[in-house]
Parts: structure tokens; C-alpha cells; sequence
């Protein structure tokens, strides 16, 4: 049987298999089909067919428009990059899938710096993931470590909201993020 993508009438031995013309991934359909040597087939869907479909354009695409893949799910869609806030670069994680669109989380910016009797750790970003970084070193602290804030005082868990409320500042601009809070604690 002859195969038009390679080009080679192959004999009875070789395995064929239908090609959609235009790939179902992107609203093709399976009754429009040829038949195509299965290595060629394979070939171009990973070389050809799945680049195309995964091209950011092709995804936003497919998911307004309800396309779902071979395997029955909708694509999603990754609107991540980096954001700039009192001129600071963050990077942003923000991911719409089947289920929800998703909130856009401000990745922090962590930095520890050694100072006399410990380090310095500052958390910068999404007040609720720097609570959640500060909260882990509060916890890990309770093995005989103290932790302490800027001013030196001393830091329990229970004092972490009043903390963060004190350091948080808001944003009118960008409006993705509302605030963020810049804390720097001594472990």
C-alpha cells in the first residue's frame, strides 16, 4: 500500500493507520481521514501535528471554543510571565483550565542574607504565600531556633497577621495584584 506522506508503496507487513486531515485536536474531523504508514504517521503528529496544537494561539483557541484533545480534556491555558511592582520584577503563575479560570499567583521573591546570629530571610509578594513561606519558618523555629523581625523582636505564629498587616502595601497598579507585603525576619 502506497503511503503519500512518505512517499514509499510498502509492502503487506507494514502496520497503517487513519490520518485526520486536519487534526481532531484542532476541530478536525475523523471521517476525513487518510491512510497513512504508521511510523509517518507518528512522525509528523509529534514532529507536525502536536507542536501546532500546543502554540499558545491554537490552545486559547481550542479552549473557548471547546475543542477537546484525543483525550476528552480541554486544554488549558498558560497567561505566566513577569510583572513589574515598585520596580521589582516578579514572576506570575497564572493557568485557566476546564474547571475555573484560576488566580493569578505573584511567585515571591525570597532572599536570605547571613547577618550576625542567624540570617536574614526577606519574603517579598502575595501577602498570602509570603504568610505561607514565614509560616514554615515559624514552625521549623520551634526546634530551639528564634525567630525575630526587623526590630528584633522576638516572633510567635499568633503574631504573624499582625505583622503582615503592618507590612502589607496596597496597589492601585498593576490591578492584578492589590497588595503585596516586603517582611524580612531573623532566624
Amino acid at each position: 500500500m502506497y503511503c503519500p506522506y512518505c512517499g514509499v508503496e510498502h509492502g503487506e507487513t507494514v502496520e497503517f493507520s487513519r490520518e485526520e486531515v486536519v487534526p481532531y485536536a484542532v476541530g478536525g474531523s475523523r471521517q476525513f481521514a487518510i491512510r497513512v504508514c504508521r511510523n509517518s504517521n507518528n512522525s509528523f503528529g509529534g514532529s507536525v501535528d502536536k507542536p501546532f496544537a500546543e502554540m499558545f494561539h491554537t490552545r486559547a483557541r481550542r479552549h473557548f471554543l471547546g475543542l477537546r484533545g484525543t483525550d476528552g480534556t480541554k486544554p488549558s491555558i498558560d497567561l505566566s510571565g513577569e510583572m513589574q511592582i515598585d520596580g521589582t520584577t516578579f514572576r506570575v503563575k497564572h493557568t485557566i483550565n476546564e474547571n475555573n479560570i484560576g488566580r493569578p499567583e505573584i511567585l515571591p521573591k525570597v532572599s536570605t542574607t547571613p547577618v550576625a546570629g542567624g540570617k536574614l530571610v526577606t519574603v517579598r509578594g502575595d501577602p498570602r504565600t509570603a504568610r505561607r513561606i514565614l509560616e514554615d519558618n515559624l514552625r521549623t523555629a520551634a526546634w530551639g531556633k528564634q525567630v525575630r523581625d526587623t526590630d528584633g523582636k522576638v516572633l510567635k505564629l499568633e503574631d504573624l497577621d499582625a505583622l503582615l498587616a503592618s507590612r502589607t502595601v496596597e496597589h492601585v497598579n498593576p490591578s492584578i495584584l492589590k497588595t503585596s507585603s516586603s517582611l524580612g525576619l531573623m532566624l
